[in-house]
C-alpha cells in the first residue's frame, strides 16, 4: 500500500514522470533536490527504498533532505539506515554524529559514530573536527586537542577547526596559543562569530580588557547580522515580492563583502523595479566585485540611461567599459563625465588613462597636462 501512496505523491506534483525502478526514481529525487522540490524529492528517494531497501545512497540522500527541512528525527532515522553496510562512506557516519551531537545531545553515541567515521577514512579532516568538538563536551580538552591538529594537519583552510583548537587551547590555559588559534579561524573566516566571542573572552583573561571588547563587540554585530538574515530570509520566502525585505538582505551582504548574496538580492529588487537608480547602481558595484564586468556595464549603462546628468555614473560605466577593453566606449563617457563635473581632477586622469588605452596619445597627453595642473592649482 505505500508504494502506491508514493506514486500517488510523485503524479501529484505534476512535474516528475513516475519511475518504475530503484534508479530512476532516485534519479528523480536528485532532479528534484536541484529545483528545491523537497517534497517531490523525498517521495522519490522513499519510493527508491521501498523498491530496493539496500539502496544506502537513497537512504542517505533522503536523511539530507529531512535534515533541510529541519525534520531531525527523520533526518537521523534515514542516516542510521545509510550507514547499515560497511561501504557506507565517512560522511554518513559524520552525519549520524553531528546530529546526535548537535541536535539530541547524545554525546557518547555520537563519538562512537565519529570514531567509525576515522576508522572508514583516516584522511577525513570533518571526521576528526566533530570528534574534538564532541570530546570538549566531554569535558577532555587533551583528546579534542589531538583530534583538532590532526584535522588542521590534514585541512589548513577551515576557520572551524581553527576555531576549536582555539577552544581546547583555551581549556588546557595555553592562552597564547588559543589567542594564536581564533586569531587564525578570524583571518579564514571574518564572519566566524564564535571564533570572535572566544577571542574576546582570552583577551579578557590575558588581561586585554580593550581588545577584548572589541572582539566581543564584533560577535554582538554578527549575531544580530545572522539573526537578521535568517529573518529576511523567511521574509524573502513567505512574499518573493517583498523588495523592502529583499533591499535589506542585500544591503547586509554588501557590508558583509558576501558579493554572491548580495548580487542575488539586488537582483531580484531591480526585477521589481523597485529602489529606483539605487539597486542596479549598486549591483553594478557588486558585479564589479565579482568580476563580472559585462553584467557591471549593463547594470551602469540602465543607471546612466535613467540620471545622464550624474557624473559618477558615468565615470563608473566607462570604468567598466576599461575592463572590458572597450577603451573607444570608456573615451566617451569619460568625457561627457568631464563635462558634467569639470572640476574634478580625476575624471581628467581616468580619461587620459581611456586615451592613452585607446591609442590616443596626443588626447591623453592633454588630459594629462589638466589633471596635472588642477592638482598644482589645489595645493
Amino acid at each position: 500500500m505505500a508504494v502506491f501512496v508514493t506514486f500517488a505523491s510523485l503524479a501529484a506534483t505534476g512535474a516528475w514522470a513516475v519511475p518504475g525502478t530503484a534508479q530512476s526514481a532516485y534519479e528523480v529525487g536528485r532532479q528534484a533536490v536541484e529545483s528545491k522540490d523537497y517534497a517531490a524529492a523525498i517521495a522519490a528517494f522513499t519510493l527508491a527504498i521501498e523498491l530496493d531497501p539496500s539502496r544506502a545512497d537513497a537512504h542517505y540522500s533522503l536523511g539530507l533532505v529531512y535534515r533541510t527541512r529541519e525534520r531531525w528525527v527523520d533526518a537521523l532515522s534515514a542516516f542510521r539506515h545509510s550507514i547499515s553496510t560497511p561501504a557506507a562512506p565517512a560522511e554518513a557516519h559524520c552525519q549520524v554524529g553531528e546530529l546526535q551531537m548537535e541536535v539530541f545531545g547524545q554525546v557518547s553515541e555520537a563519538v562512537g559514530h565519529l570514531r567509525r567515521a576515522i576508522e572508514v577514512d583516516p584522511t577525513y579532516p570533518r571526521g576528526y573536527r566533530l570528534l574534538g568538538f564532541a570530546q570538549l563536551r566531554q569535558g577532555d580538552p587533551t583528546a579534542a586537542l589531538e583530534a583538532f591538529e590532526q584535522a588542521w594537519e590534514l585541512d589548513p583552510t577551515a576557520a572551524e577547526t581553527a576555531y576549536g583548537l582555539g577552544v581546547a587551547r583555551g581549556r588546557l590555559d595555553d592562552l597564547e596559543g588559543a589567542r594564536a588559534a581564533l586569531s587564525t579561524a578570524i583571518d579564514l573566516d571574518p564572519h566566524h562569530a564564535k571564533s570572535h566571542l572566544a577571542l574576546g573572552n582570552c583577551l579578557t583573561r590575558l588581561g586585554q580588557a580593550e581588545e577584548g571588547r572589541v572582539s566581543l563587540d564584533t560577535f554582538r554585530r554578527l549575531t544580530v547580522e545572522t539573526e537578521q538574515i535568517a529573518h529576511l530570509n523567511r521574509a524573502t520566502a513567505r512574499d518573493p515580492s517583498d523588495a523592502l525585505a529583499w533591499s535589506e538582505l542585500a544591503r547586509i551582504h554588501m557590508r558583509r563583502a558576501e558579493w554572491v548574496d548580495a548580487a542575488t538580492a539586488l537582483e531580484r529588487v531591480v526585477g521589481l523595479g523597485a529602489d529606483g537608480v539605487a539597486a542596479p547602481e549598486r549591483l553594478g558595484f557588486v558585479y564589479y566585485r565579482l568580476a563580472r564586468y559585462a553584467e557591471a556595464a549593463e547594470a551602469f549603462e540602465e543607471v546612466v540611461q535613467r540620471r545622464p546628468d550624474v557624473a559618477a555614473y558615468r565615470n563608473s560605466l566607462a570604468g567598466m567599459y576599461l575592463m572590458l577593453d572597450d577603451a573607444p566606449r570608456a573615451v566617451e563617457q569619460f568625457e561627457a563625465a568631464v563635462q558634467l563635473d569639470p572640476t574634478d581632477a580625476r575624471l581628467q586622469l581616468n580619461l587620459a588613462s581611456a586615451h592613452e588605452q585607446a591609442g590616443n596619445s596626443d588626447a591623453a597627453s592633454t588630459a594629462l597636462a589638466t589633471y596635472e595642473s588642477m592638482r598644482a592649482g589645489e595645493r
